[in-house]
């Protein structure tokens, strides 16, 4: 793995937002979902740039991430963590989004990815918020394993944040079977879990909210997205007018706006920024 892991979630920001820092307040406390996607980041050879691209498109802004002067950047959307975006070690490598899970026993979490045939880059690891470790499942997709008594998915169905994370890869039912056996969704007791075949994608939804989808990589490779990984699903309140933000942004549109499984979709990328698909409508 060539890049320097992202800076963990810490125990406050979650998909969806749950508040204006990075240190929990009274009131915000939830029950970790172990298992379920906790956090995205944004490896980004420019960080600032993305922020810009971001900043036009969903109406985010940032602060220097904490803890990590000049290494990233927190970016939010009204005031509260929605994502993070960091730099990697070589200033040449392309801009990837990775995700983290949510675990309550990280080391028994290692353990498995080494079981099943993944790798493990760096850690476990201690944060002041918890622990983390960085890996890569069996096609070689970087992930990370977050342990904390927070930081677990929550999705309100906001506008401007990541509502779900589609993992574009060879083999997705191997990469199901690979993720379900670390994460527990393969175990007899699934709940909040289900896991379905919807429409040639595995989608993975805790408590009725689809937060995962794993799918072939071909239709991304025609797209002119070559390797497999991670893309955001963002909703936004009008797709063609996010689509013409992202274009005056310096944007190109891989997909334009149309009705599909997602609602009305759209995929666009930017130099600095990765592939990030907005989404209006459903996202079930």
């Amino acid at each position: 793995m060539h890049t320097r892991p992202p800076d963990p979630p810490g125990p406050a920001p979650t998909l969806g937002g749950t508040d204006t820092g990075d240190v929990p307040t009274a009131g915000t406390e939830e029950h970790v979902t172990t298992g379920a996607p906790c956090w995205a980041a944004l490896m980004t050879p420019d960080p600032g740039a993305a922020m810009e691209f971001y900043g036009r498109v969903l109406g985010w802004t940032s602060r220097i991430a904490r803890g990590h002067p000049g290494r990233g950047l927190t970016a939010l959307h009204h005031g509260m963590p929605v994502a993070g975006l960091t730099e990697p070690v070589l200033p040449s490598a392309s801009p990837a989004w990775t995700v983290y899970f949510a675990t309550h026993r990280l080391d028994r979490a290692v353990d498995d990815i080494r079981a099943v045939g993944g790798t493990v880059a760096v850690g476990p690891l201690t944060f002041a918020g918890g622990r983390a470790a960085w890996a890569c499942d069996t096609a070689g997709v970087q992930f990370g394993a977050w342990e904390s008594p927070l930081s677990s998915w929550r999705t309100d169905g906001a506008a401007g944040a990541p509502q779900r994370m589609e993992l574009h890869t060879h083999d997705p039912f191997a990469a199901a079977l690979f993720y379900g056996h670390v994460f527990g969704w393969d175990s007899p007791h699934t709940d909040p879990f289900a896991v379905s075949y919807d429409d040639d994608r595995v989608v993975v939804r805790v408590a009725g909210q689809a937060v995962l989808e794993l799918g072939d990589a071909l239709p991304w490779r025609l797209l002119g997205v070559p390797e497999a990984g991670w893309t955001p699903h963002v909703r936004v309140d009008d797709c063609a007018r996010a689509v013409a933000d992202a274009q005056e942004a310096g944007g190109q549109v891989l997909a334009p706006p149309r009705p599909g499984p997602h609602g009305t979709s759209a995929v666009v990328s930017h130099a600095a920024a990765g592939v990030v698909r907005l989404v209006t409508g459903s996202d079930d």
